[in-house]
């Protein structure tokens, strides 16, 4: 589990989650989708708070804000997600 800090001390939470082969994203309702490096996000603008996931190939990040997130301080937080490579 991780933590983003954003608009003067508001709070997201960031986990990274295995997923099943049998994974479908066919119920996802985006308000905003994309694809980053690291895979097809899905943005969700709720009434009063943010969330996202990134679909990866085994393993999804989810991003949960629970006061409302500015839609492009959260694509710019997705887009700077990089996987690390050893």
């Amino acid at each position: 589990l991780y933590s983003y800090l954003y608009d003067h001390g508001k709070r997201a939470t960031i986990s990274v989650q295995p997923h099943s082969a049998n994974f479908s994203t066919d119920q996802f309702k985006p308000t905003l989708d994309f694809t980053s490096h690291i895979g097809r996000a899905y943005v969700v603008d709720l009434e009063d708070r943010s969330s996202a996931a990134i679909v990866g190939e085994k393993s999804w990040v989810l991003i949960n804000a629970p006061n409302k997130m500015a839609a492009d301080v959260l694509q710019n937080l997705i887009n700077s997600l990089e996987p690390v490579r050893s």
